[in-house]
Formats: structure tokens, sequence, C-alpha cells
């Protein structure tokens, strides 16, 4: 994903336009997807707490950088270089969570 930004930015570059620096958070886990609102404002969408915390790693990720939650680490485990970060505390939940940075 990284890799496909810094190549995305190159292009923007030249085209005089300025770079997207993004942080990446990931998480995985049961969603409740479907149509929700109401019949003004209807809009298909995930929500739960899997979603709450996949936006909470986002919103922790610094520029380029992709962070992922322990059960992404798990089920990739070998896939990817990470290295284990300090846990952190997240809005809605009572104790710090285990997050990891994917690297190179």
């Amino acid at each position: 994903m990284v890799k496909t930004l810094n190549a995305f930015n190159k292009r923007r570059v030249v085209e005089n336009k300025s770079p997207i620096n993004a942080g990446i958070g990931i998480n995985k886990g049961k969603v409740v997807s479907g149509n929700i609102g109401s019949k003004d404002q209807m809009d298909y969408t995930v929500i739960g707490d899997t979603v709450n915390l996949g936006a909470r790693l986002c919103s922790y990720a610094g520029s380029k950088e992709i962070i992922i939650s322990k059960s992404v680490a798990k089920d990739t485990d070998g896939l990817f270089n990470t290295t284990s970060l300090k846990p952190i505390m997240v809005k809605g939940k009572s104790k710090p969570i285990t997050i990891f940075r994917v690297t190179e």
C-alpha cells in the first residue's frame, strides 16, 4: 500500500500536485454491515467495535505508516515484517491495545 502511494505521489509531483501522505490502520473481526440510515439518507456501511478500532489505528498511524492490530498480526504472521510497538489507549477501550508497525 505504501509502495503504491509512493508511486502515485511521484506522478502527482510531476503534475505539480501536492503529494498525499496518509497513514493506514488495519484491524479484523466481526462487523455489522448493511444499509443504515433513514428513508431520506441511506448508506451501505459497516459498524461495530472492529470498525472503530480500525479507525483509531488509522488515526494513530503516521504518514506512510501501516499500523495493525494483534488480530491482524496473528493472521499474517510471516507474511510481513512487523515491529511491536508500545500498547496504546484508545477511546472506547478500558485496556491498552497491542499494536504493530508493518516494516519493509
